[in-house]
Parts: structure tokens; C-alpha cells; sequence
């Protein structure tokens, strides 16, 4: 984005209401971390959590505040923001924005988008991707205003790991392993094999499987492999989530080697995985699955996975007029 404007950009919103659009700078950082906590909503999760998390999203691989991440200012309060969170490996830019309930249904969050894909175009890319709850009504309207597709459904679902441990499964039980310190290149060149071509999927790179690491909470020697013929078949990657009222873990990736695929290796990888971690003292799993891949989906179910909520991937192109 080198050359584009970072000083303020006096909008006339849609309804005519006035407020201004720019780019974040280090002295906006206190006012934003509010409107960013606020945007989470009631969670479980401590405070302090939580802006561990704010300022480990702000070292994530190839995403700078100071160029991605844009303010709406209105009588001097932070009205709005919209990070544009950039993949450029795959052209693609995930959208996280919030308006203060104090200033919706004053064209904000239409002009936050609108100064987004400008410079989004001029930087070259053209894809726009937002994850929604399927009961966000009011956000799901908006982006179908905004010429928003719906391109994915993913499923939210979740495990009782007691009533697992209950249920007798066919096939071996597999010897897992895990990664050792300094093993972030290798786990991205597993993820980058296992999940080529996958919808969604950017490449990742040793530093992105370490910001993953520190957004997690995990470490690398938590990720569990299985060897055959000595490469790695299959892996699974937990991590410890917060808030629940009961010792939770979530699957944040599970993948089987291509060559390995349709023999039943993700079945005895998954229950060996879930044994382990029932042994360990984990109470409950939760993992996201993408709708279309049929075959995981009947995995997880026939397991004793139940479905928890679903989540929307709206997505739109961005066209630059040559005029």
C-alpha cells in the first residue's frame, strides 16, 4: 500500500450525517481497544485475555494497523472500525469490523467499507471475505446490501469426551507423537500439503505457525502426529479453550496426508486423538468443519459429534473502474 493517503478523509455519509475515516495510528490504541473489547461481547474470557489477544492480533504475519485497519470518528468518539486483515498469497482480504451501538444506521459501516475497497483495489486485491453467525440478522443484511455473497456454511460442533470414552470404535489405535521445539517450518509445510487447494486455505509460513502458536495459547510440542513409512500421515492440533465451564479443548486443525486419504486413517486418528486427551482430563472438543467436505462431516457425526451453531462466509469481488 505504499503512496496511499493516511491522513483523515472527511466523508458525507449516506444519510448525510458527518464523520471522518482514517487509518489507525499508535495514539488511537486506548480508545480502539475499548470499542474492540466491546465488540466481543459477553464472553466468559477475562479481560486481561482479552487484550493479550488484541495485541497478539496486531502481530499477525503481514497485517499492520497503521495501513489495514480503519476508524470512523464521529463528535470526537471512535464510532467504528474495520480491520482488513490481508492474505496476499491467495489475493484475499478477511474483513472484522463493529459500529458502536451509539452510531449504527448512520451509513458508518457503509462508508468503512466503501474507503476499504478503494484502497483495497488499488493495492491489488480484489477478493473480500466475512465470517458471520448465522444468527447475526442484522450483519447478514447489511452485506447482502453491499453485494455480498454467500460462498461457505461452516459447522461449529462439539464432543463429550465422557460419553466418547463410553463407545467401542473399529480400527487400530494409533501411536501419536508429538512436534518438537522448533518444529513451526515443519507444521507449515504439513498444513501447506495436507490442505492445498482447500477453500480458504493460505499458505502459511513459519512465522504464521508461530502467531497461531501465541493466538492459541499452545505450543508446538502440543500438535499430535502420526508416522507411516516414516513421513507424517495425519495431525491434529488442540488447543485449551477459555471461558468454558468445563475443561474444554478445541481442534484448531486436523488433517490427513493426501496419499492416506479414504482408508479410514482419519477415523483411528481421530478416536486415538480423543482418547488421549479424555486421558489427559479434557471434558469437552469443539472443531469447525467446512459444510461441503462430506466425508469429515460424516466422520465427526458418526463419533458422537453434535452440531453447535453454523457460521457464513459471505464473500465479494472488488471491480476497479478504468475511468
Amino acid at each position: 500500500m505504499t503512496g496511499l493517503p493516511v491522513e483523515a478523509v472527511v466523508i458525507l455519509c449516506r444519510n448525510s450525517a458527518m464523520f471522518s475515516i482514517r487509518q489507525y495510528k499508535p495514539s488511537d490504541f486506548e480508545q480502539f481497544r475499548e470499542l474492540y473489547l466491546l465488540s466481543l461481547g459477553e464472553r466468559p474470557v477475562r479481560r486481561e485475555k482479552r487484550l493479550r489477544a488484541l495485541n497478539v492480533r496486531f502481530s499477525k504475519p503481514g497485517y499492520t494497523p497503521e495501513k489495514d485497519l480503519f476508524l470512523a470518528y464521529a463528535g470526537g468518539r471512535l464510532a467504528g472500525f474495520l480491520e482488513c486483515i490481508p492474505e496476499d498469497t491467495i489475493s484475499r482480504i478477511i474483513l472484522n469490523g463493529f459500529v458502536h451501538p451509539d452510531f449504527r444506521r448512520k451509513g458508518i459501516a457503509g462508508a468503512l467499507l466503501d474507503h476499504a475497497e478503494y484502497l483495497s483495489a488499488l493495492s491489488g486485491r480484489h477478493l473480500f471475505h466475512v465470517c458471520l453467525d448465522e444468527k447475526e440478522a442484522s450483519g447478514a443484511s447489511f452485506l447482502a446490501k453491499e453485494r455480498f455473497k454467500r460462498a461457505r456454511i461452516y459447522l461449529d460442533m462439539e464432543l463429550d469426551l465422557k460419553r466418547f470414552g463410553e463407545q467401542n470404535f473399529s480400527g487400530p489405535e494409533f501411536e501419536l507423537k508429538t512436534l518438537r521445539k522448533g518444529g513451526e517450518s515443519l507444521l507449515a509445510e504439513i498444513q501447506n500439503h495436507f490442505f492445498e487447494n482447500t477453500w480458504g486455505f493460505c499458505p502459511n509460513t513459519k512465522d504464521d505457525i508461530r502467531f497461531y502458536l501465541d493466538w492459541t495459547e499452545s505450543r508446538i510440542e502440543h500438535v499430535l502426529v502420526h508416522l507411516k513409512n516414516d513421513e507424517v500421515a495425519g495431525y491434529l492440533w488442540p488447543h485449551p479453550v477459555e471461558g468454558s465451564s468445563s475443561r474444554r479443548v478445541r481442534i484448531h486443525m486436523l488433517g490427513i496426508h493426501p496419499r492416506y486419504r479414504g482408508l479410514g486413517m482419519g477415523r483411528s486418528l481421530l478416536s486415538s486423538a480423543l482418547k488421549q486427551l479424555g486421558d489427559e482430563g479434557w471434558e469437552e472438543v469443539e472443531l469447525t468443519v467446512d459444510s461441503e467436505n462430506i466425508s469429515a462431516r460424516y466422520l465427526y457425526l458418526s463419533l458422537g459429534f453434535k452440531l453447535r451453531n453454523r457460521l457464513i462466509w459471505f464473500e465479494k469481488r472488488i471491480e476497479m473502474n478504468s475511468d
